[in-house]
């Protein structure tokens, strides 16, 4: 990479999202879901940062607030050299060009009731794209030739495509508007594992060919590992480790970590497994007031009920938020 490639093309610095959820019935004080807590990041042109954790630790919420499709409660986002977080929904049209999302369920994303070439030209008419027909229904054709797909399924309906066309289609509107960053929360996950390899591949080959960023969400590790650059492990609305892919999963350090790579199935003996998850993650509503794994680390010391870590760089950009370090 050249020093051009290296520009952030994203960065998120102390991201907040926390959700109101009434009152308590006691005392009256307001209850908050904390879902996003503190989470600073950046996205270098060109990368993929996979994101991973369990179901409820605040990673979708991170990829729906860093784009504005839910409001920060705190902190700032700047795509590129420019703050957008306090930015209307008018002023940032111009910046939903450039930063599209894929969604987990293809099928729930596109309208039942409007043709496939309808569906990936309707971004192109808003945006002002293109100013004809010929011209939007040429762009729609290159963008199915693009993703894998015949140019006769211009005018048939989700319907009748399977899962895996159904996102290759989603994929296909998402490139209409030429993004440079793209959020992919949990975009092969409802899809058969023959199918989900033909996706991550189509992805990393869109990259190249699209110049595109990608923010990566997942709960499969090793979907994570084989498409990601860096990796952030997220819990209950934190991250507690980032490191380059290859580093994070031969020295991951923070025992969170540790545990989540010891729960990927392998026929092999996994040097990660002795260590087990215990409990379930606590509500976002009540976060323990010291390190926030505490309640299920099986190597806490004394402190870590009342010391919260900060993630600090313990080597090079290798960052871990946990008092042993």
């Amino acid at each position: 990479m050249n020093d051009g490639d290296l520009m952030n093309v994203f960065e998120a610095k102390h991201l907040k999202k926390h959700f109101f959820a009434g009152k308590s019935a006691f005392l009256g004080e307001k209850k908050w879901v904390r879902a996003v807590d503190d989470v600073s990041f950046k996205l270098k042109n060109g990368e993929t940062l996979g994101l991973v954790g369990e179901s409820g630790c605040g990673k979708s919420t991170l990829g729906r607030t860093m784009l504005k499709l839910l409001e920060p409660t705190s902190g700032t986002l700047h795509f590129k050299d420019e703050e957008i977080t306090n930015k209307s929904q008018k002023q940032m049209k111009p910046y939903r060009k450039k930063m599209q999302m894929i969604f987990q369920d293809p099928y729930a994303s596109l309208n039942p009731r409007m043709t496939i070439g309808n569906i990936i030209g309707e971004p192109l008419i808003v945006h002002g794209i293109v100013k004809t027909k010929k011209e939007c229904k040429d762009k729609v054709i290159k963008l199915l030739e693009d993703v894998g797909l015949q140019s006769n399924y211009y005018d048939r309906y989700p319907s009748e495509f399977s899962g895996g066309q159904r996102q290759r289609v989603m994929i296909a509107r998402v490139l209409a508007t030429e993004p440079e960053v793209v959020v992919a929360d949990e975009a092969v996950s409802a899809l058969d594992v023959s199918i989900q390899s033909q996706i991550l591949n189509l992805m990393c080959d869109l990259q190249d060919a699209f110049k595109l960023s990608y923010v990566f969400i997942s709960h499969d590790l090793g979907v994570v590992k084989f498409i990601a650059d860096r990796i952030a492990v997220m819990y209950l609305g934190r991250v507690v480790e980032l490191a380059d892919s290859n580093e994070l999963y031969n020295n991951p350090l923070h025992p969170y970590t540790k545990v989540l790579l010891g729960s990927i199935p392998k026929l092999e003996k996994n040097e990660f497994s002795t260590s087990h998850l215990q409990g379930e993650i606590p509500s976002a509503m009540n976060i323990p007031k010291g390190c926030r794994f505490e309640p299920r680390c099986e190597v806490r010391k004394k402190e870590c009920k009342t010391v919260s870590p900060e993630l600090k760089e313990i080597s090079k950009d290798h960052y871990v938020s946990c008092i042993l370090f």
